[in-house]
């Protein structure tokens, strides 16, 4: 009925988007009618119209998503083609509210959102938890999540819905691995590893190239290959990449983290973080404008209620991996607390049953009270620090005639004689003292 109907080509985005699912999603409409159908629905959707129908498929929920539709319902290699320039086309004319709304997460699963049981690394947290604060901080920075993960297309269904049942995530995608590159894992596990790396960048390369108008995270970890795959991402399409994370599994011990400071260091002029909690990503993206100061005290509190609960009911390996991971996120805490203090926001606190008794701060109490201090005066104007600044002066001035006054008496005098110095000081003028105030202020 659809087909036969001349003005369907003109439908608004969410027709459009039931009609592309539909056809992908059943068998009967695999034939080169429906296909020529579907192009045709895609070419005849122009800019703002056409973003909107892609986000009405994934609101649709459907386990066929765009990427399904242009790369496996529609086969024919000209087509395909035809539809990938026509998108890139559009991208001038799509205009977008926020920042959240242009960022797409592409994340792994094992090691990356929850701790694996396959022990890929060490018992770095307890197993198949999910790490603290990860969940919160793929809502805030995105509008979509896409999972691309080492499990073959046939467990594809299966782990869609477990995600669904498990996240709060809204608007979720997976696209899977090749078995083949598993079974390889039993004999050549580097081999094995450059495999999945070209898949999941494969991946990626199809998501990207549907989504021309999109920027892309995205979130790895050190065990199978994912820092191979942000290489190749980083280097490829540099344009629609905003930043590759990588979480640092830890050695079989589950103490230490495996990528060493130098390693981290030559990531990073790569343009690849290696992070250790989802509070330091939430800081890195802070700081290159993609989420706002609000959005990062919202995954810091999330993840402090998260981490309480894991520290006090996971089966941890060992006290001391516990400790290690305490050490990171109470650090990692504190540095995100001295950005929203600076920013004069309230800051986020951990709950002191959920850390070892023994762990020792990372920063001193004296120093970070100072840290606090002036973090307090630089969230402030430059007349308010003046006023601020004055105000002290005036006090210690106070203080000072104060002390003075009590050190000037007949007894004072007497014991300490003419010439001591606060005699001295008594003997300037009011024009002096109001002098040496202002040169302070300046």
């Amino acid at each position: 009925i659809a087909i036969a109907n001349p003005n369907i080509i003109h439908a608004p985005p969410l027709i459009k988007a039931k009609l592309l699912v539909e056809m992908a999603s059943k068998a009967e409409y695999r034939k080169p009618m429906y296909r020529e159908f579907a192009k045709k629905l895609i070419l005849n959707t122009f800019g703002q119209e056409c973003h909107e129908m892609k986000r009405q498929i994934t609101f649709l929920k459907s386990s066929q998503g765009f990427v399904n539709v242009v790369y496996d319902f529609i086969q024919n290699e000209h087509d395909r083609k035809e539809v990938l320039y026509h998108l890139v086309a559009q991208v001038p004319d799509i205009k977008f509210a926020t920042k959240r709304d242009s960022v797409i997460v592409l994340s792994d699963v094992d090691d990356t959102l929850f701790q694996s049981s396959a022990l890929m690394g060490g018992p770095k947290y307890p197993s198949k938890c999910k790490f603290p604060g990860v969940e919160k901080l793929y809502m805030e920075v995105a509008w979509k999540v896409v999972f691309i993960t080492a499990r073959p297309a046939v467990l594809k269904s299966m782990t869609l819905h477990e995600f669904r049942r498990k996240l709060a995530i809204p608007y979720i995608g997976i696209l899977c691995g090749k078995t083949s590159d598993l079974l390889w894992a039993a004999f050549d596990r580097p081999k094995a590893w450059a495999k999945m790396a070209q898949q999941k960048y494969h991946n990626f390369d199809m998501i990207s190239s549907v989504y021309p108008e999109c920027k892309f995270l995205w979130f790895g970890d050190s065990g199978q290959g994912d820092l191979e795959t942000g290489r190749m991402m980083v280097q490829r399409k540099p344009e629609q990449m905003l930043a590759v994370y990588i979480h640092d599994v830890v050695e079989s011990t589950g103490i230490t983290p495996t990528t060493g400071g130098m390693a981290r260091t030559v990531s990073e002029t790569q343009g690849i973080l290696h992070f250790d909690t989802y509070l330091d990503t939430a800081l890195h993206l802070n700081k290159i404008g993609f989420l706002s100061l609000q959005s990062m005290f919202r995954v810091a509190a999330c993840a402090s209620e998260e981490w309480k609960e894991l520290s006090i009911s996971g089966k941890w390996a060992s006290e001391e991996v516990r400790t290690a991971r305490a050490k990171e996120f109470t650090a990692d805490l504190e540095a995100v607390n001295m950005v929203l203090l600076k920013n004069g926001m309230a800051t986020v606190s951990v709950c002191g049953t959920s850390l070892p008794e023994k762990l020792t701060p990372r920063i001193s109490p004296r120093r970070k009270k100072e840290l606090v201090e002036e973090a307090h005066i630089n969230s402030l104007s430059g007349i308010e620090q003046l006023k601020l600044r004055a105000q002290s002066v005036d006090e210690s001035a106070r203080e000072a005639l104060e002390s003075e006054s009590a050190e000037t008496s007949p007894s004072a005098v007497k014991a300490k004689g003419p010439t001591s110095p606060v005699a001295v000081r008594r003997n300037l003028s009011q024009k002096q003292i109001q002098e040496t105030k202002t040169q302070q202020v300046i």
